[in-house]
């Protein structure tokens, strides 16, 4: 196995940086819509997939910050915009923890996905 390369490194981080970025945009997307409609459109189960999806992308992009190849001072300063990111997901995360019912899927753990957390399950298998 070959050592990894600086380009290697940067090429990691930027994968990581876009898929944070794609996770978060898909979740706040679905999210407004399902707020917005009183909760009608869409479920809350999605909405906490998608949650999930946009939690582990932040962790891999923090993971992969710190093993890039710039200053200390530059990398502290974009983990912590991603801790921050994380912290207000968490209050997302936790609402859903508290206040959804239980889902009827939870039993099943080798169920099919359904077409209506597909986008979720495609963003949380690459995290």
């Amino acid at each position: 196995m070959k050592p990894e390369t600086f380009n290697d490194l940067e090429d990691a981080v930027a994968d990581a940086q876009r898929e944070s970025e794609r996770a978060g945009d898909v979740y706040y997307k679905t999210i407004t819509k399902w707020t917005v409609s009183r909760f009608t459109n869409g479920s809350g189960r999605k909405c906490y997939e998608l949650a999930m999806a946009y939690d582990h992308a932040i962790d891999r992009l923090i993971d992969r910050l710190k093993h890039q190849l710039i200053s200390a001072a530059s990398r502290r300063k974009i983990i912590k915009l991603a801790v921050e990111q994380k912290s207000l997901l968490k209050a997302d995360l936790d609402y859903f923890g508290t206040n959804l019912p239980p889902f009827p899927n939870e039993q099943k753990e080798n169920a099919e996905p359904s077409a209506s957390n597909e986008e979720g399950n495609r963003i949380a298998q690459t995290a």
